[in-house]
């Protein structure tokens, strides 16, 4: 994935350069969506293609809530051990990356949504991942970048070991049973 993020921001830095127009404002780019960023140790990518991580600058430095971000949670969102059985993992899969330099500067601290069941009873979310949003401001004196604490926190992240998922045959199995009959109501209509 560190590949791919970093040719979409080099691929965003030209587009941007190859249409500059006569102006006194500098442009930027926002790349937002499932970024499949499993590993705590991709972190690393944020500051490699020079982006600000939206959620990250909003909540990781000391006078923050430190909150993990977690946008998908197999403990939090039940719907996700419906089509993953075992599943345990929590993951930043989803990011908001703003390029570093550009005239935006956020209103208020990047926030989830979606990340509450639309259906109670029958465990039902809008997907298995939550969703982000941030309000972010144009302003031509504007001049995006890093907190120092936050990005020293995620340089910190990207020198860590790939974290293991214990996924054994036997808990894969333990856990398909009740699953199947679960699926099966499903297809029947009772749940």
């Amino acid at each position: 994935r560190e590949k791919q993020l970093l040719r979409a921001a080099d691929q965003c830095r030209l587009l941007l350069d190859d249409n500059e127009i006569e102006s006194d404002i500098r442009t930027g780019f926002i790349m937002m969506g499932d970024m499949n960023l499993h590993y705590i140790s991709e972190d690393g990518v944020v500051g490699k293609c020079e982006t600000v991580d939206a959620y990250a600058e909003t909540h990781f430095a000391s006078d923050q809530d430190n909150n993990d971000g977690y946008t998908f949670d197999a403990k939090g969102n039940s719907m996700i051990k419906r089509y993953i059985p075992g599943e345990k993992r929590k993951m930043r899969l989803d990011r908001i990356l703003v390029s570093q330099g550009s005239p935006f500067y956020f209103v208020s601290p990047c926030e989830m949504w979606a990340n509450e069941a639309v259906d109670v009873r029958r465990e039902i979310y809008i997907s298995d991942h939550y969703g982000l949003f941030v309000d972010i401001q144009l302003d031509k004196d504007a001049d995006l970048r890093e907190n120092s604490e936050v990005a020293a926190k995620l340089m910190k992240n990207s020198q860590m070991p790939l974290e293991i998922f214990e996924f054994s045959k036997l808990d894969f199995a333990v856990k398909l049973v009740p699953h199947s009959f679960w699926l099966l109501s499903r297809a029947f209509g009772l749940n």
